[in-house]
């Protein structure tokens, strides 16, 4: 087999985990990001000398553009089938007893403005059972095979908050004139984050310490993962980037990483300082905070095999 580019090595480790199928398997296939649109085999039932095909269609669903995937078939006995990928004939005993794999390019995102949708891909895996695998005549045997669609992903949300002198909150109040508006804004993914605070933020001195939540979700119906997901510590943890790094204030900083309850949802809170805002008139401020990750989801199909004269013959 030739060799694989260091990305994709990578992300092969996710299926090293003897076994393992630990993100969910439903019909849904993803939500948000990319998404399993399609898996099935061309013929639900074969018998024994025949082949399949299990044809997988993926979308990126979401608003940014995904970095190169893999999509890896797991739950199956390689002693009784030969699954095949797309690319050829993948099997390599040193990545794992059951690497059958397609290796995913970038998928571009939506453009609305220019009418375009998010990108589709496609990979085929031939199923071919082995004749030395001893089904008898007439005996039937269904598989489940699942496809686990691993790629990266990122998320970004920017808030608006406003800070307003007290006299001049004041000044608004009295006229009856609204206060600024404050805006939310942030990119469709697997990951959902969400800055709140309320505002407009009243300042009496030169500089204000104030709090600030982060809510994140995982809305993707996979696993998110804070490294190549080939070990499961690295499963359900998000870690953070923001813009006002060094504007957090102590011990009360935002965290690095956040770790998802029950791999689905955490809300932090931590405080920030801005210095020299002033005492007089009104400043808006943008807040960003994004998440760079891996990503994983599966979706199952079935297809059955029959034993027929001659296909028990080793």
């Amino acid at each position: 087999m030739s060799k694989l580019p260091l990305l994709v090595v990578l992300l092969l480790a996710v299926v090293a985990i003897s076994g393992c199928t630990g993100g969910p398997v439903s019909g849904a296939g993803g939500g948000a990001g990319v998404v399993i649109e399609a898996f099935e085999p061309d013929f639900p039932q074969i018998f024994v000398g025949e082949k399949a095909e299990l044809r997988l269609k993926v979308k990126n669903a979401g608003g940014v553009d995904s970095k190169a995937g893999i999509a890896s078939i797991l739950g199956v006995d390689d002693s009784t089938v030969k699954i095949y990928g797309s690319q050829g004939t993948i099997f390599d005993s040193t990545i794992s007893s059951s690497s059958q794999y397609c290796v995913l390019n970038n998928l571009l995102a939506a453009d609305p403005t220019k009418g375009t949708s998010g990108e589709i891909q496609t990979c085929r895996f031939t199923f071919e059972p082995r004749t030395d695998a001893k089904i008898p005549v007439g005996i039937t045997i269904q598989y489940t095979p699942i496809v686990r669609l691993t790629y990266g992903y990122s998320t970004s949300s920017i808030k608006s908050i406003s800070f307003l002198a007290s006299n001049e909150m004041r000044a608004l109040q009295d006229s009856g004139r609204p206060l600024p508006a404050e805006t939310v804004t942030s990119t469709s993914g697997p990951i959902s984050i969400l800055i709140n605070t309320k505002g407009p933020i009243r300042t009496f001195e030169n500089s204000v310490t104030f709090p600030i939540e982060i809510a994140v979700s995982n809305v993707g119906g996979g696993v998110v993962c804070d490294g190549g997901c080939e070990k499961a510590d690295t499963w359900n943890r998000v870690k953070l980037e923001y813009n006002f790094k060094n504007k957090m204030d102590g011990g009360n900083a935002c965290p690095e990483y956040v770790q998802l309850f029950r791999g689905q949802s955490n809300t932090v809170t931590c405080k920030i300082t801005e210095p020299d805002i002033g005492t007089v008139g009104a400043i808006q401020k943008l807040y960003q905070v994004t998440a760079t990750y891996n990503y994983f989801v599966e979706k199952s199909t079935s297809i059955t095999v029959t034993g027929r004269e001659g296909g028990a013959r080793g």
